[in-house]
């Protein structure tokens, strides 16, 4: 008797597992019909061949195959032969997405294939109504872009990561502010940029091929959150930046700082800097065009008198979007802060 009752209990824990999995497939589904639904009036337009759900009794597994998304208001655009993303069945709410290794993207009417080794994701919502975004990460190796306009650049890693700013010990996340905060990260291994690009920043090819890293590690305070309600991005309240290094040959640069918005929306705030090879970034920057050539004579003049050779630390400040050297204004910022409240 003990063991049919064993046998009873068995098969009904199995029958509500599969029941769950059918539940959370038809949930499922309506989620992905809702998205597809609503994007038009948002602009975009959605084309794809097919979208399955497959993975009984213990996965999500959602495949998506031609898909073509397309904004002609701004000229975007990404198409893929497939997208994959996974989830356990148990934990919904944490996904893998996998992309395929040759796809495209299209920037303001610009073509561009998106060619990789690997290119993996990975995310996290919170659980309650609103879905919020907890984190999110891109990792793809072995990257090649190749414009229909005729240039290609490399890179031999990309790492994008998002998170909500964990609490510091009185419970409160940093900086302190009502608003959401979220840890942000981009870095970049081995770049090699485009012929055109290169030329022009370093005619005389006195650097090497690649730049070795970029890693920009940032603290933002957006307007809102980000969760199912957004329909736009946010934008910036106040930028943390941790920590801001670039790497090429002997030239490294590195700041760390805070910028705020004025009451237009302009940057303010002060950037510590850490210079190596000084000289050669001024000669980056007005061949980039970052630099006005009479500014950098200003500016090298200034730095050359403080004596300290090919290694300098300053601290910049930001006011009214500018960002200056004492007196010095070196080049305007992107107005990219909402305005103070």
């Amino acid at each position: 008797m003990r063991l049919v009752w064993m046998l009873v209990v068995v098969l009904t824990a199995l029958a509500l597992y599969c029941g769950y999995w059918f539940v959370g497939h038809a949930q499922l589904t309506q989620r992905i019909d809702a998205l597809v639904k609503n994007l038009p009036a948002y602009g975009w337009q959605i084309d794809y061949d097919t979208l399955d759900t497959v993975g009984f009794p213990s996965r999500f597994d959602t495949t998506v195959t031609n898909l073509n998304l397309y904004n002609p208001a701004q000229d975007l655009g990404w198409q893929t032969p497939s997208f994959k993303v996974y989830a356990i069945s148990y934990q919904p709410h944490k996904i893998v997405a996998r992309w395929p290794q040759t796809q495209q993207i299209t920037l303001f009417g610009q073509p561009i294939a998106v060619d990789s080794s690997s290119m993996m994701g990975s995310g996290r919502i919170g659980l309650s109504t609103d879905l919020p975004l907890e984190e999110a990460t891109i990792d793809g190796r072995d990257l090649v872009l190749t414009s229909d306009f005729g240039w290609q650049a490399r890179l031999d890693r990309l790492l994008v990561a998002m998170r909500t700013a964990p609490e510091t010990e009185d419970g409160a996340a940093a900086p302190q502010t009502d608003l959401p905060v979220y840890d942000t990260y981009a870095g970049v291994q081995n770049l090699v940029l485009p012929a055109g690009i290169r030329a022009a920043l370093d005619p005389q090819n006195t650097l090497p091929p690649a730049i070795a890293a970029i890693d920009i590690d940032l603290q933002v305070a957006l307007a809102a959150p980000i969760d199912r309600h957004l329909t736009t991005m946010p934008p910036l309240d106040s930028v943390n930046l941790r920590r801001v290094h670039l790497q090429w040959g002997d030239v490294q640069l590195t700041a760390t700082g805070t910028l705020h918005p004025d009451a237009t929306g302009r940057a303010e705030g002060e950037v510590a800097v850490t210079l190596n090879g000084w000289r050669k970034l001024i000669d980056l920057a007005v061949a980039a065009g970052a630099l006005l050539p009479e500014r950098a004579d200003q500016l090298a003049m200034l730095l050359g008198a403080l004596g300290q050779g090919e290694s300098l630390s300053l601290t910049l400040t930001v006011s009214q979007g500018v960002l200056r050297y004492g007196p010095i204004p070196l080049m305007p910022l992107p107005a990219i802060l909402q305005p103070a409240r």
